[in-house]
């Protein structure tokens, strides 16, 4: 039985199968031994660069060995090796071809900085693309590629996406919620065979503004009344589609609220709470105390009268005294 210490002598100075045949044992000792044998080969190189036992220092080193950094092979491998630094892999992907890129945003072995740069990169070379190369590009990207895809792409392409396995109900509903969506993509999805049949696409199709209403026509009926209802009292479904979600309603026998303005009662005796400008007025804080005095003027001739009394009760009681006296 071979020794451990007998497979990195192998490492550091064999060749052919007695080299392989250390490399096989997936240890990271003997590939590192293995780096400073000249009799390294290419697929070798390929080979340590894949394993999963290669350590981040052995994948900086394959990366600046000028022996294999100049092979795609050996780009890819790297690249594609969670355990490489994310310095040197994001480094790497300009020399990475446009469907090997696709690949790389579906693989759960790529760090997932390095497959969000990636999807970046695709999407900002999409618009230049050409129709063939978005259709085949659309088979191998992730299903946020396949969405952008449809954003920019004609009719024919849109359809070869929305074959996609990748696609699911719950990213084209996403999709029909933004307004910023294109009518030929909102047909398109409303014409497909399948997807049109799923009834969460129906709905957001029926609040979306760029659905055609001959499609709808045939939809509304097959909803249900409780989400026919919601969306006839919702101000953000098209007007247009209103008519023909009351007459449905209608033929179902189902009582319709129309929506109208807000009006508020106010009781009869509210109304010494209101002054002649339209203030309120007579409305005590909590915490505030009031005094109630009567701060009115007297009149004029109480006045007089008053003082009158006052002095003829005086020259009385001065004459009785006098008398007296």
């Amino acid at each position: 039985m071979t020794t451990m210490d007998e497979y990195l002598r192998a490492a550091g100075s064999a060749e052919g199968e007695d080299l392989w045949a250390a490399l096989r044992t997936q240890r990271s000792r003997v590939f590192e031994y293995a780096l400073s044998n000249r009799n390294l080969t290419i697929d070798m190189a390929h080979f340590i660069a894949k394993s999963k036992n290669t350590t981040a220092e052995i994948l900086g080193a394959l990366a600046s060995d000028v022996r294999f950094n100049r092979s795609y092979k050996m780009i890819l491998a790297l690249v594609r090796n969670a355990r490489t630094p994310l310095r040197i892999s994001n480094s790497l992907l300009k020399h990475i071809k446009v469907f090997d890129l696709a690949d790389l945003t579906r693989s759960h072995f790529v760090h997932s900085v390095t497959r969000q740069k990636v999807e970046l990169m695709l999407m900002e070379r999409i618009p230049s693309m050409p129709a063939g190369v978005k259709s085949a590009l659309s088979r191998r990207a992730s299903a946020r590629i396949i969405i952008r895809i449809m954003e920019r792409s004609d009719r024919r392409v849109i359809d070869t996406c929305l074959a996609s396995a990748r696609i699911t109900e719950d990213l084209l509903v996403a999709v029909l919620q933004k307004r910023t969506t294109k009518p030929l993509l909102v047909r398109a999805i409303a014409e497909h065979g399948k997807w049109s049949l799923r009834y969460n696409v129906r709905y957001a199709l029926i609040r979306n503004f760029h659905s055609p209403i001959g499609i709808l026509k045939d939809m509304i009926p097959e909803m249900r009344s409780v989400d026919l209802r919601e969306m006839y009292a919702d101000p953000d479904v098209p007007d247009s589609i209103k008519p023909l979600i009351h007459s449905t309603l209608i033929q179902q026998d189902k009582e319709v609220e129309i929506p109208g303005d807000i009006v508020y009662d106010i009781p009869e005796d509210a109304d010494h709470m209101l002054s002649e400008d339209g203030e309120v007025s007579g409305i005590i804080k909590e915490g505030e105390a009031m005094e109630h005095y009567d701060d009115t003027e007297p009149d004029s001739d109480d006045w007089e009268l008053g003082c009158g009394r006052s002095e003829a009760t005086e020259e009385d009681e001065d004459e009785d005294s006098w008398e007296l006296g």
